[in-house]
């Protein structure tokens, strides 16, 4: 009977307890920093913040991240660190705080040492402030540290967590350091790592590399309704100029954001936008401190309406009424994306958000992963090479939403690892009645060249290599040191599709997860669906491409119409049928061998004749042989891929061999 009147008693101050503290916190969100409700997540994270315990916040652009550790810091004896990569966040959030009458400041790069002393004595001395802002290489000076341990420390707070973690778009090898930071302090404060935008991977790597303890993880929902999404593939850079510029001025008078890829782009596009009458400045880090200070104090105050920017530009900005961002490149992750493109509609008003993409726009970002870390010092080898993969997966992420045919704002919630059902009806995907195209057989053979591939090659094969081997136009060696490609039963299995058109169905296998990228050299292997292809129900079909000449959607759809599909011979087609997974000509397992006999004689043919094997018949035509057997020239000329050229310089020879095996 005492025990359980003393757990009502001891429950009963707990309820006291969490009704005070929620009491406190709603009393300063409304007289200090002048908000009615708290919004979703913000209070739980505070609340676990007050009573002691660690905490990891997911929490979109826009939701209010900041206020989660200021407010906390209010109530808390004390002071709180905010770690950050980004000085303009700090003083933004300085000057803020400041207005709100909460004693706040920061020490960073852009200050001389005698004001970042200044601060520091002051804030030993005097107490002077309540929040100190820090980048996360001052925790590595010795004389920080000194600080550090000298004053009531009582909050970590960690902005942009995702640095910390190697799955993360922005990994900073100082955040890594933030742990031997915190053992050098007298008594450990409660850390607070707050992100917009993490995968259930950098989640789990965030709260490893900063040793959180047993943190309470808060993730609110990555559903923005209030943003439109669009995507656009364009074949050139001219087409894709032209399309933002006409955009932007369809949104003439709202505010807007523009990310491009290189500073010259931020400058070319604020160019030609001035030249069609919109008022227009380019933001990136090659400008002064001076200027770039000015414009985006320019473009928050909505003096300028639109601003063509690097990546950087906006985070930790409060601009609320952007109504459309733009991104006039592909960036290299949808975290990446999500977290740029989210800082349009911050207002909760209907907002719009377009990627134009370019196949070269993933070109370049591979060739730059491929060298990612080889001037990273801190980073082992194996190290790099994790960083690459992951890197090359979320690029292939990306890649695969660029491409993809479902809701695009499901794609994004379902990439963070939130499910959704309903389609948003908003998106380009929802809205627009796309020509699709069957390559369900052209699927199969480059399942059947992987297969082969990774049979042959330990070390893999390139997207670009597999293409031009499908297709039939890999020139042979000179010499016979590398391996015999016109000899693999894949070789020349497209050879009526471009070595383009066969990459854009790889690109689509690979956002199927039916093939993927992988290793140090980003080659293609069997994806987790691999083997759903070899199944009867398997199909599969894609958008038509842009023309490589800018061709229009609409004058492409229609002569994409009046052919075959990507130039390929429509008997050809009929013709084919699967066996195992992979595609052939109607050929029968008897008659395999054959195929097999007339590879052979191709191959001594072409040595004798120093060229290409695919240069005297395809493997696609080769098969047409075995499937046919044609006992006469007249049969053979039938054939796909048999020209009359073809057909008086090796006719006679192919009928021979197929009239010698037929009567074996």
């Amino acid at each position: 009977m005492r025990d359980d009147q003393q757990s009502r008693q001891s429950q009963q101050k707990v309820d006291a307890h969490q009704r005070l503290k929620l009491r406190y916190m709603n009393e300063l969100l409304h007289t200090q920093f002048g908000f009615s409700a708290f919004r979703p997540g913000q209070k739980e994270l505070i609340s676990h913040i007050l009573d002691g315990r660690d905490v990891l916040g997911i929490l979109p652009t826009g939701a209010g991240k900041s206020l989660c550790y200021e407010l906390a810091s209010r109530l808390l004896p004390g002071m709180t660190f905010v770690i950050t990569p980004l000085i303009s966040l700090m003083q933004d959030q300085v000057e803020s705080l400041s207005r709100l009458g909460i004693p706040a400041a920061f020490v960073n790069s852009s200050q001389s040492v005698d004001e970042s002393d200044r601060i520091l004595s002051d804030t030993l001395t005097h107490h002077a402030y309540k929040i100190l802002y820090v980048a996360p290489e001052r925790l590595d000076n010795a004389q920080f540290v000194r600080f550090a341990r000298h004053i009531p420390l009582r909050l970590l707070a960690i902005d942009e967590a995702h640095c910390v973690s190697q799955w993360g778009q922005d990994f900073r090898p100082a955040y890594l350091r933030i742990p031997d930071f915190v053992d050098q302090l007298p008594h450990r404060p409660v850390i607070a790592a707050l992100t917009a935008t993490a995968t259930v991977n950098t989640r789990n790597d965030i709260i490893r590399q900063l040793h959180l303890h047993d943190p309470f993880v808060q993730v609110t929902t990555f559903d923005r309704p209030n943003l439109t999404w669009k995507i656009r593939q364009c074949s050139s850079k001219k087409e894709r100029d032209e399309a933002i510029v006409d955009d932007v001025l369809a949104h003439r008078g709202q505010s807007g954001i523009i990310y491009c890829a290189t500073r010259q782009r931020t400058q070319d596009l604020a160019d030609a936008l001035n030249d069609a009458g919109v008022k227009a400045l380019a933001y990136h880090a090659g400008l002064d401190a001076k200027t770039r200070a000015e414009r985006q104090d320019a473009f928050v105050s909505g003096r300028i309406p639109v601003i063509a920017a690097t990546s950087a530009f906006g985070m930790g900005i409060d601009k609320p009424d952007v109504r459309w961002v733009i991104h006039a490149n592909a960036p290299e992750s949808l975290e990446e994306y999500y977290q740029e493109a989210g800082r349009a509609g911050r207002d909760g008003k209907p907002s719009e958000c377009t990627l134009y993409w370019m196949e070269n726009d993933f070109r370049t970002s591979r060739h730059f992963i491929a060298a990612a870390g080889r001037d990273n010092d801190e980073l082992t080898p194996e190290d790099r090479l994790r960083v690459r993969q992951r890197m090359t997966n979320r690029l292939e992420a990306l890649h695969a939403y660029c491409l993809t045919m479902h809701c695009l704002r499901n794609t994004i919630m379902a990439y963070f690892g939130e499910k959704k059902t309903e389609r948003c009806g908003r998106c380009t995907n929802c809205t627009t009645t796309v020509p699709l195209v069957d390559v369900t057989v052209q699927a199969r053979e480059i399942c059947a060249g992987v297969d082969e591939a990774q049979e042959r090659l330990p070390y893999g094969i390139g997207r670009a290599k597999l293409a031009t081997i499908l297709t039939g136009r890999m020139p042979e060696m000179a010499d016979d040191s590398g391996p015999d490609y016109a000899s693999w039963d894949s070789y020349g299995a497209l050879s009526e599709m471009s070595v383009r058109d066969v990459k854009t169905v790889i690109d689509r296998l690979i956002a199927g997860d039916y093939v993927q990228i992988t290793g140090r050299y980003a080659t293609v292997h069997a994806g987790p669906r691999f083997h759903d292809v070899s199944q009867a129900n398997f199909s599969l079909r894609i958008r038509q491409v842009p023309s490589d000449h800018g061709t229009s959607h609409v004058s492409r759809s229609r002569r994409l119409h009046s052919r075959t599909l990507f130039g390929m011979n429509s008997s050809v087609r009929a013709k084919n049928t699967t066996s195992g997974g992979r595609t052939v000509g109607a050929i029968s397992a008897d008659n395999e061998e054959l195929f097999k006999h007339l590879r052979s004689v191709r191959y001594a043919l072409a040595k004798k004749k120093n060229v290409p094997s695919f240069a005297i018949f395809t493997n696609a035509t080769l098969r047409a042989m075995a499937a046919h057997q044609p006992t006469s020239t007249q049969e053979m000329a039938e054939l796909p891929g048999v020209g009359p050229v073809k057909l008086a310089q090796y006719g006679d020879l192919f009928v021979k061999e197929i009239r010698s095996y037929r009567n074996k």
